[in-house]
């Protein structure tokens, strides 16, 4: 079988390169449309160069244009001591009552020891809660 398809392959590059090789029969023209064809590249080029006279532009001239001042942004320390007014400094997040932020955090653990397991409630009185396993 690869023999058949080797040589399907060799006949059709053949056929694809004499096919290549032959001459286009392309019909002569005659004289009288040779002579139209020149007649009308001879009036597309005429019509090329009539309008092709430039038109006289006046170039804008440049002008210097002030840059802007660059405006100090100020510097606000954000710390353990300094925090903007109004922001969590546990979650870095704007809190919608400032006075959430005079009261104690709470840090708590509850195992999830298999021994002393204990049902867990109250998790969605916490405003924050992280899960370590």
């Amino acid at each position: 079988m690869k023999k058949y398809s080797g040589i399907l392959l060799v006949l059709m590059t053949l056929a694809l390169v004499i096919s290549a090789c032959g001459s286009s029969s392309m019909p002569a023209l005659t004289e009288a449309e040779q002579t139209a064809v020149a007649g009308t590249v001879t009036a597309v080029f005429a019509a090329i160069e009539s309008s092709a006279e430039p038109s006289v532009t006046p170039s804008p001239e440049p002008s210097a244009t002030p840059l802007p001042e660059p405006t100090p942004t100020p510097v606000v320390p954000i710390g353990p001591n300094s925090y903007p007014e109004g922001v969590n400094p546990l979650t870095g997040l704007k809190v919608e009552n400032p006075e959430l932020l005079q009261r104690r955090p709470v840090i708590m653990k509850i195992s999830n020891h298999q021994i002393d397991y204990q049902p867990q409630w109250g998790f969605l009185k916490l405003t924050s809660f992280l899960s370590i396993t």
